[in-house]
């Protein structure tokens, strides 16, 4: 504790002295500084008309008188231990002289005894464990006697196996006076002054309630609602148990998106799958949202369908418009038996020439496309190919040139048929290996939507020469 002072002496010596830090009025004198005995005494010093105590050196008290100007606090025959402690404290209105875990000379006990001097010239001595018995017990106090006897005062005699009571502790359970032992006090003062040096003093005190509820409130702010910051008190311990209880709470904004988030994905953009959750959302109204929509390549087609029956020769009704559009063209210009211009298959073909139809077709849900019978991965046979199958098919279908420039010149397989990654991460391989695909599948786009433009273009051409042939003909 800071502040303290050690006043540890040896077996029945005493310590320095110390400055009580006060004036310090008792029996007709006035004190300023203090030692303290070994054997349990407190001894004034310094008297204004010039008394001065004694060491309480005897440890085998008798019956008082004894020194002079000295407080008897537990008079007996102790000795200091390895824990023992002799300290002093000045507190401003009080000072506290304390023996701890004292030992009784030549026994392995412990006791523990403090006098307590106030400013307003009282004192007060308190106790907690005691065990003497093989000494005898003095507590008192002693002006001068010689001159005012009326000073010298005994409150407990215990004369060592008195009575027939083989040790201390049951004395004082059994001769008629207060026990002392584990929390008893022995106060100098009248009551009224005990209650203005501490309202604590007693429940009786005019002050102790309120003295009571700054204690308590001082030990915990949340023992009443009464206490000088109850309510911030109150609110820290409520947020503590549940970020949610008030929005003054710290992290109560992160708390309540979370909860919210729980609830509802979509409650907010900076919920966690709130783009999965939209993307799911806006799909399930309208499946033409965006191409990520389940579905889309179906919706899509069908859209455009809606739009132009001859956006594909797939579309529902192609055939009959086209059937209808030739008719009339025919009826407009005549017929050509060698002009083959018109339906063309995209179903492909099967061994034997025969075209698929729609029918024939699987659409596989993952990749979201329609398969006709001659593809590899035809109605889900591709579910279980490993990294070697999925290599071969890539060199039977591009070519082993094409191929190593997407995976390299050197591809090693493990016996079960997995990609070993070298140095790379799985994430980074197929990374690196899809980027090189994505710029093959844009290079090849470009080169159709080049052979679709010079296509278009000759078709135009060859229209524009049919129908001024037929006006040459027939106008």
């Amino acid at each position: 504790m800071t502040g303290t002072t050690n006043l540890n002496s040896s077996d029945d010596s005493w310590s320095n002295q110390v400055s009580l830090g006060m004036e310090w009025d008792r029996w007709g004198q006035t004190f300023s500084h203090a030692r303290m005995s070994t054997n349990g005494c407190v001894n004034l010093t310094s008297g204004s008309a010039g008394g001065t105590s004694a060491n309480c050196q005897d440890y085998t008290p008798q019956s008082l008188p004894y020194k002079d100007f000295t407080l008897y606090v537990l008079w007996t025959d102790l000795i200091r231990g390895n824990n023992s402690k002799m300290l002093y404290k000045d507190f401003g209105s009080y000072v506290v002289f304390g023996w701890y875990y004292m030992k009784e000379y030549n026994r392995n006990s412990s006791n523990s005894i403090e006098a307590i001097l106030y400013d307003n010239n009282s004192y007060e001595y308190r106790y907690r464990e005691l065990d003497i018995k093989n000494h005898d017990v003095i507590i008192g106090e002693q002006g001068k006697h010689s001159t005012h006897p009326e000073y010298t005062k005994t409150y407990l005699y215990y004369n060592d196996g008195q009575s027939g009571y083989g040790q201390l502790d049951n004395y004082l359970a059994g001769y008629g006076g207060p026990d002392i032992e584990n929390g008893g006090s022995l106060f100098s003062g009248s009551f009224a002054d005990m209650c203005e040096i501490n309202q604590l003093y007693s429940s009786n005190c005019s002050g102790y309630a309120a003295a009571y509820l700054a204690q308590q409130c001082a030990l915990d702010t949340l023992y009443n609602s009464a206490c000088t910051g109850y309510a911030a008190a109150y609110l820290a311990q409520q947020c503590a148990l549940d970020t949610l209880y008030n929005s003054a709470c710290t992290g109560y904004a992160a708390a309540y998106l979370a909860q919210q988030c729980a609830l509802d994905t979509l409650y907010n953009s900076a919920c966690t799958g709130y783009a999965a959750a939209y993307l799911a959302q806006q799909c399930g109204l309208n499946t033409l949202y965006d191409e990520e929509c389940t579905g889309y390549a179906a919706a899509y087609f069908i859209y455009e369908c809606d739009i132009d029956v001859f956006y594909s020769t797939s579309c529902d009704g192609y055939a009959s418009a086209l059937a209808q559009e030739e008719a009339l063209y025919d009826a407009i210009y005549g017929t050509d038996d060698t002009d083959m211009y018109g339906y063309e298959d995209e179903y492909g073909y099967d061994e034997y020439g025969n075209a698929y139809t729609q029918d024939d077709m699987w659409y596989d849900e993952v990749y979201d496309e329609y398969l006709d019978p001659n593809d590899p991965c035809y109605e889900n046979n591709c579910a279980d190919f490993t990294d070697a199958d999925w290599y071969a098919l890539d060199i039977e279908q591009f070519g082993q040139e094409q191929v190593d420039e997407w995976y390299g010149n050197d591809v090693q397989f493990s016996d079960e048929g997995y990609i070993d990654y070298g140095d790379q991460t799985e994430e980074e391989y197929w990374t690196e290996i899809d980027d090189g695909m994505n710029t093959y599948d844009e290079e090849q786009e470009a080169l159709w939507a080049e052979e679709e433009l010079a296509y278009q273009m000759e078709e135009e051409a060859y229209m524009l020469e049919q129908e001024q042939y037929y006006e040459e003909q027939y106008t």
